[in-house]
């Protein structure tokens, strides 16, 4: 059956696509999709980044306990005499007043630091 050349189907068809929700896309799909996967591709790096991190550490630890075992394994002996030796030629003998120039540099630059601080405090305050 046909009507103005519209058959029942067509028609039907019709009534059918126009009651389907209007399913509609937002605006800037693209611009959140693109930064879901920027975020999602970030992300990925920095996990990466950790792991080689990680992987270099170990490395890096491996390495100097090995270099330190070696040096010791090949030179220990003679590094023991060397600490003896340097042990007994270096005692501290005290001497009264070696403290003195320390102290009065340290007051010295404290007050410097106050009086810079004072003279400077007028520019910061603007």
């Amino acid at each position: 059956m046909t009507q103005g050349g519209l058959t029942m189907n067509d028609r039907g068809l019709r009534k059918a696509i126009g009651q389907q929700p209007k399913f509609r896309m937002p605006s800037n799909f693209n611009y959140r999709l693109m930064q879901k996967i920027e975020a999602e591709v970030h992300a990925r790096e920095k996990r990466q980044e950790k792991r080689l991190r990680l992987l270099l550490t170990i490395t890096i630890g491996l390495m100097s306990v090995g270099s330190l075992g070696y040096v010791g394994w090949c030179f220990g002996g003679q590094l023991l005499a060397f600490g003896r030796t340097m042990g007994t030629l270096l005692t501290p003998t005290p001497q009264p007043g070696f403290d003195l120039p320390i102290v009065c540099a340290f007051l010295l630059l404290f007050a410097f630091n106050w009086w810079l601080r004072k003279f400077f405090s007028r520019y910061m305050q603007k």
